[in-house]
């Protein structure tokens, strides 16, 4: 998933801010963790960061959405495109 802040945030305050939204999801069983960015604006603070959520369920992504500093919750889709060659 995508969770997009209301504004930039250190990695250290991303991280909290999801952790507490999660925690008062009261579902124990729910895994996830922060994808990883390997790149150098990695250092710098963001307004989004990636999390994999194992079998997420609506109620655990509504808690998220209800954090004050959480704007958006948005599932993370893979896009395909094809260039079409015309002669």
């Amino acid at each position: 998933y995508i969770i997009g802040f209301t504004g930039y945030f250190s990695a250290k305050a991303r991280r909290l801010y999801i952790s507490s939204a999660l925690r008062n999801a009261g579902d124990r069983a729910l895994e996830w963790h922060i994808v990883p960015r390997e790149n150098p604006a990695a250092d710098f603070p963001s307004d989004f960061e990636l999390v994999h959520i194992r079998l997420a369920s609506p109620s655990s992504l509504l808690t998220l959405e209800d954090h004050p500093y959480i704007k958006r919750v948005t599932p993370q889709r893979k896009v395909f495109r094809k260039l079409k060659y015309v002669p």
